[in-house]
């Protein structure tokens, strides 16, 4: 008896840390679409505001949070891809967990397409990204990497950078 106690305490226990990140992945993908009130991109005349999920296979839980929230007074297209080569005309790309290769071939593949890079994944800001959000004492922050921003001729009002840690690309 005392067994079937433990196993049902354990199943009880995992269940409810299984749904403990949902909120989290709901949390990022509405601070994907406040980021993106604050910044201006050099072109952004189409009549739809583009994001594209990078998610390598991985589910995601970005999809339902933009349906029914325009951006820029925009109406929002989600559009998921799992091979770089897929990618169209966006303006956000939001890249969830995925290797160093596959990293660094989208840094490569999207420079100077002035595409805001979003991610998860840790030290993002400092592989060529632009906003890196992370989790400190259970809530979330942002990293927003200044010189990528520039370098991508995008416009990030300084309310925003008022507001996260502020990185500087290293001198090549």
């Amino acid at each position: 008896m005392p067994h079937y106690l433990l196993l049902l305490l354990t199943l009880s226990f995992c269940h409810i840390n299984l749904h403990a990140y949902e909120p989290e992945n709901n949390l990022k993908a509405i601070l994907v679409s406040k980021i993106a009130n604050f910044v201006k991109w050099q072109d952004c005349s189409s009549d739809k505001f583009k994001i594209t999920i990078f998610n390598d296979g991985y589910n995601d839980s970005l999809n339902q949070n933009y349906i029914q929230s325009p951006i820029k007074q925009k109406e929002v297209v989600i559009q998921n891809v799992q091979d770089i080569k897929e990618l169209k005309e966006t303006n956000i790309l939001f890249i969830q967990k995925t290797s160093s290769k596959t990293l660094n071939e989208i840094m490569h593949y999207i420079k100077g397409r002035n595409i805001l890079t979003i991610s998860d994944i840790r030290g993002f800001t400092e592989k060529g990204g632009i906003v890196q959000i992370y989790s400190l004492n259970q809530k979330l922050k942002i990293r927003i990497n200044v010189d990528i921003a520039k370098q991508e001729k995008l416009n990030i009002k300084a309310s925003l950078l008022r507001l996260a840690d502020v990185v500087r690309s290293e001198p090549l």
